[in-house]
This record gives C-alpha cells, structure tokens and sequence, in this order.
C-alpha cells in the first residue's frame, strides 16, 4: 500500500498539512517496503478547483492507495474516489508520527495513539505492516 501524506516540508518531522491541496510536498510511503518518496506539489500558478485537480493528479500519477490530511475540498475528493484512492482527514500531528502509528487489525486500518489504543495495549508495539 502506498501512503500520501500531506506535509508542510520534506523534512519527517514536519507537520501534516492542513489542506491536502495547498501542502508544501507529499510523503509517499510504500507500506511493503519501507521506502518513502516525497515530492513537491507545484501549485504556484494555480487557483481554486484547479489546485486540487492538480494536487489529486499528482497523487494518482504515484499510485497512492491512500491519503491522509487535515481537510480535502470536493474537487479533490471527487478525483480522488474517481480514481479509488481513499482519503483519511483530520490527521494532525508530525508526518513521522503518523504513519508510525498506522498500522492494520483485522485488515482494517487503524491510526492511533498507543497509549490510548486498545489494539495497540493488547498487541504491545508488535504492528502488523503491510
């Protein structure tokens, strides 16, 4: 699975960004591999709809299977679905942070705090990556 997260700089730990359109760059982690790619959004000369189409596009073009922001307009999460990619928003925190503590139970995804996670207390720090 690959994982996009939207971020304020390339740096890991940088803050999530709050607009998945407007982000400085996207962390592009490859939950099978362990590898992260990150990539400018160039949105320099773009205004409204046209923001997100482009931020949306860059996403598909990298085979992201997921997204995660604090906020994502319609233009964006229409693209988004259109092309089967889900979205997870109001994710906070540090990009680091975030995809340290996503992990699956059951095949679903989870993303939690494990102090106060009752998957993570149960499982210990034993995260099942996929």
């Amino acid at each position: 699975m690959v994982v996009a997260v939207a971020a304020k700089s390339r740096e890991p730990e940088s803050e999530v960004y709050s607009r998945f359109c407007t982000a400085k760059c996207f962390h592009l982690y490859d939950t099978e591999t362990n590898r992260v790619e990150v990539i400018e959004n160039h949105i320099e000369n773009a205004a409204g709809p046209k923001v997100e189409t482009i931020a949306a596009g860059l996403i598909m073009e990298k085979g992201a299977d997921l997204v995660l922001a604090g906020v994502c307009g319609p233009t964006a999460y229409r693209c988004l679905n259109a092309a089967g990619i889900q979205l997870i928003a109001a994710v906070h925190g540090k990009v680091n942070d975030v995809m340290h503590s996503m992990h699956f139970h059951d095949d679903d995804l989870v993303l939690c705090d494990e102090d106060e996670c009752p998957i993570c207390r149960q499982a210990g720090s034993d995260w099942n990556w996929k």
